[in-house]
């Protein structure tokens, strides 16, 4: 497949337009110390990334099918 490349499109404006959190972050970002979740297989990956950028540790361990997340620092 080759693009078509335009010139002069005008960039719409951003302000406030940011991506929402979701529902895994927001989770993360209101977890003490000692607390946990389970989380789905799919988002397991992701989580240790959303970890490092709020700089929170988190340990995952397997349940079964799922995936159980502590804060533990």
């Amino acid at each position: 497949m080759v693009y078509e490349i335009v010139n002069n499109v005008p960039l719409p404006d951003l302000i406030g337009r940011g991506r929402a959190k979701g529902e895994v972050r927001l989770t993360i970002e209101r977890m003490e110390v000692g607390d946990s979740f389970l989380l789905e297989d799919k988002r397991r990956l992701g989580v240790n990334k959303i970890a490092q950028i709020l700089g929170i540790s988190l340990t995952t361990r397997r349940e079964g099918d799922l995936y159980r997340v502590w804060r533990y620092k």
